[in-house]
């Protein structure tokens, strides 16, 4: 027997990625915003004036509140649900923006990019939601339109920068930010919040609502969630407590992947492009490099949900990681011949490496760092552990940013690159040696193997001794 709706269930799937989709929107603006911020400040006829000191705590200051808003993520999400939490999450975002178009000081800038902080830290839990309402067979495309509307809201921002002054572009997101927040009332509900929340009847209507596939395949997802919450503690501050600290394993593997992906230079090519350009002393334009590894950026992220859809993660990830390899590879060898030439010949090499990098992280290794715990951490704490996952990435991402100013001053730029491809190198490894394979599988399914294999296979164990 066949739903009504069997036609619009991937439309659904698709329409309601989109929604969501548009925090991560709105974290491309304020990751893209700092760059040319500085270099607009930096002209003739400013009315703010920023010393070095004031541009490396503006730039450090979204950390600030970002660990707070992915706490404050985790458990609003858990207790209110995931519809309620992404109307909520535009609200700091719209204070922000206005704070820093009415800004008329360095304080005031400073402000606004903290509250900004929070709206960023907010958004990261944008995943959760995803891998509640995607089917096995198109979750891994949808984690794909995060990447989409992530790095679109960087080249976003870098377009607008390049031709408009910072406050109008402030304003331009207010607006954006409005239309985000009521568009979030068109969004279902998360059937497994609903399981877990004891309303059975509302998680079954909902995804009856969501999937458009046979009924037999709804009861199929039902029993999984029935299945997935035998034996677990009951939903108290102690169960929940449990189920976290059962969750050690995915969270310690998805901090450290996302480590090496900060490290591979993404963070600080996303914080600091001028400044790294004008640093390897190349006849280009600093700002037309900008804009062009934002777009490369764009490109690489709408390639993604194809690739997520055509490829397991291990591939995706090692080749993503090569690529990026590659590149950091053949700018590093580019500087140790030419860096102190003064005629920098085929210097085209340099940014051409960079978009390349840019295309590949976007489209893959970024994407994946950000999304692999999500599918991995059990469905009645995924909010507060990725919220935990997510203050964790802010911490690391703010550091590096604060920091790196003062690394590029005192070391030299050609060792910073190769410590790049160092981390590339280290990702291709933690793809073949440790990530597990999720494509295709459904949630119930990678909770079984990723945390009953050990059990299972200590079972076995155990039986053939008393044999």
């Amino acid at each position: 027997m066949k739903l009504p709706f069997q036609v619009s269930g991937a439309v659904k799937e698709v329409s309601y990625t989109l929604i969501v989709s548009q925090v991560l929107l709105a974290v491309g603006y304020g990751r893209g915003y700092v760059a040319f911020l500085f270099h607009q400040l930096d002209l003739p006829g400013s009315q703010i004036i920023l010393d070095d000191e004031q541009k490396s705590r503006i730039a450090g200051s979204i950390g600030i509140l970002s660990p707070f808003g992915c706490i404050l993520s985790g458990t609003l999400m858990d207790i209110f649900g995931r519809k309620l939490y992404f109307f909520v999450t535009f609200i700091p975002q719209i204070i922000s923006w206005v704070t820093i178009a009415l800004a008329n000081s360095y304080d005031m800038l400073l402000y606004g990019m903290i509250i900004q902080g929070i709206s960023l830290g907010m958004g990261f839990s944008t995943s959760t939601y995803i891998s509640e309402i995607g089917s096995a067979t198109y979750r891994g495309a949808l984690f794909g339109g995060l990447a989409v509307f992530y790095s679109s809201g960087a080249m976003l921002c870098n377009i607008l920068m390049y031709f408009i002054a910072w406050n109008l572009v402030a304003w331009i997101y207010v607006g954006l930010s409005v239309f985000g927040m009521f568009s979030t009332l068109l969004l279902l509900e998360s059937p497994i919040w609903l399981y877990n929340k004891g309303r059975k009847e509302d998680a079954i209507r909902a995804l009856c609502s969501l999937r458009a596939t046979n009924i037999d395949g709804v009861k199929n997802e039902i029993g999984d969630m029935e299945k997935n919450n035998v034996g677990k503690p009951k939903a108290s501050f102690v169960g929940t407590m449990k189920n976290v600290l059962k969750a050690w394993k995915p969270f310690l593997m998805a901090i450290s992947l996302q480590l090496l992906m900060q490290l591979t230079g993404y963070t600080a090519l996303f914080g600091y492009p001028i400044l790294i350009f004008d640093r390897l002393r190349l006849p280009l334009n600093s700002s037309r490099f900008t804009l062009m590894y934002a777009i490369a950026g764009g490109i690489g992220a709408v390639c993604a949900p194809f690739l997520m859809l055509k490829l397991n993660r291990r591939t995706h990830l090692s080749s993503s990681a090569a690529v990026m390899a590659v590149c950091t590879i053949a700018v590093g060898v580019y500087e140790e011949i030419f860096y102190q030439s003064d005629d920098k010949p085929l210097s085209f090499i340099v940014p051409v490496a960079f978009y390349i990098f840019s295309f590949s992280c976007n489209g893959g290794v970024l994407l994946i760092a950000y999304t692999v715990g999500t599918e991995l951490y059990p469905s009645e704490v995924k909010g507060v552990i990725n919220g935990i996952f997510g203050a964790v990435y802010y911490i690391t991402w703010s550091v590096i940013l604060k920091v790196y100013p003062a690394l590029l001053n005192a070391v030299h730029i050609k060792i910073i690159i190769w410590c790049y491809t160092g981390c590339c190198l280290a990702i291709i490894l933690f793809s073949t040696f440790i990530l597990p394979e999720t494509k295709g599988k459904t949630l119930n399914e990678v909770q079984e193997q990723y945390f009953q294999k050990k059990k299972k296979k200590c079972g076995d164990k155990m039986h053939a001794v008393m044999e």
